[in-house]
C-alpha cells in the first residue's frame, strides 16, 4: 500500500476564497457563489467534503496495482521513460469499462482540442452523469468548464476528480493554471511543485514554475 499523500486543502480553500472576492461577477454568473461561501465557512460545499484533503482515502482507491507501480515509477523515470510511462498512465486512467462512456470521453476530448469548450462539456457532463466514479470524465470536464471563464465549476471538478484519483497530476496542474488567472502565484507554485512530486518531467508544470517563480513571495526558490 502506497503512503503517498497530498495535503491540497489550504490551496483548494485559498482558491475558493479568491475566486469568490476577486471574481464576483463570473461567480455569480456561474451560480457557485453561494455554495463556495458556505462551503469555505461551514465545511462543505454543495453536500461534497471541504477540502481535497478529506477526500482523499487513506488507502489507494480502487484499479490496477500495476498502475501504482507505473506511477510509483514515474516519480524516479528519466525524461526518455516518462515519456513512456505517461503514455501508459494515462491509457489506464482513459479505460471507462464502458465502450459508449468511453466514445463520450472521446467526443469531449475531441471538442476540447477542436476549440469548441462548450460542446465539450455537453459531452463530459453526460459521461459524468452516467458514470460519476470515473475520474477522467470530471477532468474532462473541469478543462471545459475553465477554458470558458467558469473557475468555481472547474475547481469543484477538480475536488472529485482528486477524491477518486489522488494522484492525477494533469487535475493538480489545471488548478494551479487557475491560480495563475487569478494573480495567486505562490499558491499556483504550490501547485506546479506537487505535480513535480508525481511526475518530474511534467513539461506543463516545469514551465509554470518558471512563469510564476518570478512572483513567489517568501520561497526558498
Amino acid at each position: 500500500m502506497s503512503m503517498f499523500q497530498i495535503n491540497l486543502k489550504p490551496i483548494v480553500a485559498a482558491t475558493l476564497a479568491a475566486l469568490v472576492i476577486s471574481t464576483p461577477g463570473v461567480m455569480a454568473q456561474d451560480g457557485v457563489e453561494n455554495g463556495i461561501q458556505d462551503g469555505v465557512e461551514n465545511g462543505t460545499q454543495d453536500g461534497a467534503p471541504a477540502g481535497v484533503a478529506e477526500m482523499l482515502p487513506e488507502a489507494e482507491p480502487e484499479g490496477p496495482r500495476d498502475l501504482d507501480t507505473l506511477l510509483e515509477r514515474l516519480a524516479q523515470a528519466d525524461e526518455v521513460d516518462a515519456a513512456r510511462l505517461t503514455r501508459e498512465i494515462e491509457l489506464e486512467w482513459s479505460k471507462s469499462g464502458s465502450p459508449a462512456m468511453d466514445l463520450l470521453l472521446k467526443r469531449g476530448r475531441d471538442a476540447l482540442e477542436g476549440d469548441e469548450p462548450a460542446v465539450a462539456a455537453e459531452h463530459f457532463g453526460a459521461l459524468t452523469d452516467h458514470a460519476p466514479g470515473f475520474a477522467e470524465g470530471w477532468h474532462g470536464h473541469a478543462q471545459a468548464m475553465a477554458n470558458l471563464g467558469k473557475f468555481g465549476v472547474a475547481i469543484d471538478d477538480i475536488q472529485r476528480v482528486l477524491s477518486l484519483n489522488p494522484r492525477h497530476y494533469d487535475a493538480i496542474f489545471g488548478l494551479g493554471l487557475i491560480f495563475e488567472q487569478i494573480g495567486r502565484a505562490n499558491e499556483a507554485f504550490e501547485a506546479y511543485e506537487m505535480v513535480l512530486s508525481i511526475h518530474p518531467h511534467h513539461a506543463g508544470a516545469l514551465d509554470g514554475v518558471k512563469r510564476v517563480k518570478k512572483d513567489v513571495s517568501g520561497a526558498n526558490l
